[in-house]
C-alpha cells in the first residue's frame, strides 16, 4: 500500500503579522513584507481608452469595497501617473519619451478585438526592456469592463508592486534549504533562479547560451553562476537545494556533482541536494467526498518510494470542483543526487508545495510548480521572445 497524508499549509509572513491567505493578510491590514514606498507609474493607451483607464487607476491607487488600493493596503505612495497616447500599432513611438517610472502600463487589445492583427504585446516588452522599463499588460476588456474588481485589482496591484521591487510576502516557517535554486531550460537559453532565506528573502536570476533542447549542456556554467551570487550575498550556506524542471541527463549529473562538491570544497555550502520537479506523465489523483468524486485537497502527497514523493500542488479548496480541464495534476518530486543522502525527503517534497504557495502574481490561486523552476521557465520563455531587461533588474520580479 503507498503511504501519504497532507502537508500543512505554509504560513505567510506579512509586514506587520501573519496568515495563510495572501488576500486576508492584507485586508487584516499587515501590509506588504517589504518594497517601495513611493511607485512611479505611467499609462500607455489609444486615446478612446482614456476615461476607461482613468477609473481603472483610480481604483487601484485609492481601492473600491474589498480593495484598499495600493495606498492603503500597499503603503505606497503613487506620484501623478503619466497618460500617453497612441493607436496600439504604434506605441513604440512613445516609449522613448517615457522617463523616471518605475512601471508602465499598457493597454492590449484582446485577441478576438475588431481589427486585431499583429499583436504589440511583445515588441512593445521588448522595447521597454531595452529602456529598462518593467511593464504590466491589461487587456481592453479588462479596462472597460473589470476596472471595479476587487479581485483583478488586487493581483494587478500586486504585480506591479513586485515589478517595481517589492515582496508582498514571505514564508513564515523555516525551509530545509538556506538557498534555493530554480533550473530549466527554454529555446537556447537555461536559466538559474536564485532564492535565498535569511529571515527575509533575496531573488535573483542568470542565464546561459545552451546549444541543446533538452539536454542542458551549459549546466556547470549557470551553476557556477548562481553559486556565485549565492555565496557574495550570504558567504557559506549550510544546504543548498537545486530545483530542475523535469528529468536530468547523465551528462547533466555529472556535472552537477562536480560544481556542487567544488562549492562544498570552496566554502560556498555545507551541503547539497538536486531534486527533480516532474510535470509530464505523472499520475493523476482524486477525492471522494460521499458519493462525489473531487480534486484532491492541496499539499495530498503520496510515498512512492525512499526518494519519490508524488505531491498535489494545486486543488481543493480553489478547485474542488472537476471541471472541463480535468483534473489537477500533481508533480513527482524526485532526489537525483546529494553530498549526503541521509536528508529529509519528506521536508525537499513539503518545500516543493510550500514554494508553489509562495508565487506572487495571484492572492487566489496558487500555482502547479514552485516558484524556484516557473520563474525560471517564465524567464526563460521573455528571452525566447527576445524580452531582456537590464542587469540591474534581475533582482525584480519583472516577469510576472
Amino acid at each position: 500500500m503507498v503511504r501519504g497524508g497532507v502537508f500543512s499549509r505554509p504560513v505567510l509572513r506579512f509586514g506587520s503579522g501573519t496568515s495563510i491567505y495572501p488576500y486576508e493578510g492584507f485586508k487584516l491590514g499587515f501590509g506588504p513584507f517589504s518594497g517601495p514606498d513611493t511607485v512611479r507609474l505611467c499609462f500607455i493607451c489609444p486615446r478612446g481608452m482614456y476615461s476607461y483607464s482613468r477609473v481603472l487607476m483610480d481604483n487601484l491607487v485609492y481601492g473600491v469595497r474589498g480593495f484598499g488600493g495600493l495606498t492603503e493596503w500597499f503603503g505606497c505612495r503613487v506620484g501623478d501617473i503619466e497618460y500617453f497616447f497612441e493607436s496600439y500599432d504604434r506605441y513604440a513611438d512613445v516609449i522613448d519619451s517615457i522617463e523616471d517610472v518605475d512601471v508602465a502600463i499598457v493597454a492590449v487589445p484582446d485577441e478576438n478585438y475588431p481589427g486585431f492583427e499583429e499583436d504589440p504585446y511583445v515588441p512593445v516588452k521588448q522595447t521597454l526592456a531595452l529602456r529598462g522599463i518593467p511593464s504590466q499588460m491589461v487587456t481592453y476588456s479588462t479596462i472597460r469592463r473589470l476596472a471595479g474588481k476587487s479581485y483583478v485589482l488586487f493581483n494587478l496591484a500586486l504585480s506591479i508592486y513586485c515589478k517595481a521591487g517589492g515582496i508582498p510576502w514571505v514564508l513564515g516557517d523555516r525551509l530545509l534549504g538556506d538557498a534555493y535554486i530554480g533550473l530549466d531550460t527554454v529555446g537556447n537559453n537555461v536559466v538559474v533562479t536564485v532564492f535565498v532565506f535569511d529571515g527575509g528573502i533575496f531573488f535573483d536570476w542568470r542565464f546561459e547560451f545552451n546549444p541543446g533542447v533538452e539536454v542542458i549542456y551549459s549546466i556547470r556554467n549557470v551553476l557556477t553562476l548562481a553559486l556565485d551570487v549565492i555565496h557574495r550575498h550570504a558567504g557559506r550556506v549550510n544546504l543548498i537545494v537545486v530545483h530542475r524542471d523535469g528529468s536530468t541527463f547523465d551528462v547533466e549529473l555529472e556535472a552537477v556533482r562536480d560544481v556542487m562538491d567544488s562549492a562544498v570544497d570552496e566554502g560556498v555550502a555545507s551541503n547539497w541536494v538536486f531534486v527533480e520537479v516532474k510535470k509530464r506523465a505523472v499520475p493523476r489523483v482524486t477525492r471522494r467526498v460521499g458519493r462525489r468524486v473531487t480534486n484532491p485537497e492541496k499539499g495530498t502527497f503520496y510515498v512512492l518510494d525512499k526518494y519519490r514523493y508524488l505531491v498535489v500542488t494545486s486543488g481543493f479548496p480553489e478547485h474542488p470542483y472537476i471541471d472541463v480541464s480535468g483534473l489537477v495534476r500533481p508533480v513527482v518530486v524526485e532526489l537525483a543526487e546529494a553530498s549526503n543522502w541521509e536528508v529529509s525527503m519528506y521536508d525537499i517534497a513539503r518545500d516543493v508545495y510550500w514554494l508553489s504557495e509562495l508565487h506572487w502574481a495571484s492572492a487566489f490561486a496558487s500555482t502547479r510548480l514552485p516558484i524556484t523552476t516557473l520563474y525560471a521557465h517564465r524567464i526563460c520563455s521573455f528571452l525566447r521572445l527576445g524580452v531582456s531587461p537590464s542587469e540591474e533588474y534581475y533582482s525584480r520580479l519583472w516577469f510576472l
